[in-house]
């Protein structure tokens, strides 16, 4: 697999977020702790195909390595401690 797909996030336990701007524009995120990945919006995945980044920290992109979003959700959840 080379790119993100709608299925691949859904697959990795994504939740599914509509957005209040646009009818039918949704996202994706995933919380692990206070860590938040987050994906562009499906309108925006049209134009551009999925892309996954950090919450507020873009320098932290996954876009056409969809086994290093793996690696890195496995790593998180991994070393996360839970209150």
């Amino acid at each position: 697999m080379k790119e993100i797909t709608e299925s691949f996030l859904q697959s990795l336990e994504f939740a599914k977020n509509f957005t209040q701007d646009i009818e039918g524009e949704y996202y994706y995120d995933l919380e692990i702790g206070s860590l938040c990945f987050i994906s562009n919006t499906n309108l925006e995945a049209l134009e551009k195909g999925w892309t996954v980044e950090f919450f507020d920290h873009q320098n932290f992109s996954f876009r056409e390595k969809p086994d290093k979003l793996v690696e890195a959700i496995s790593l998180l959840k991994e070393v996360h401690k839970k209150d």
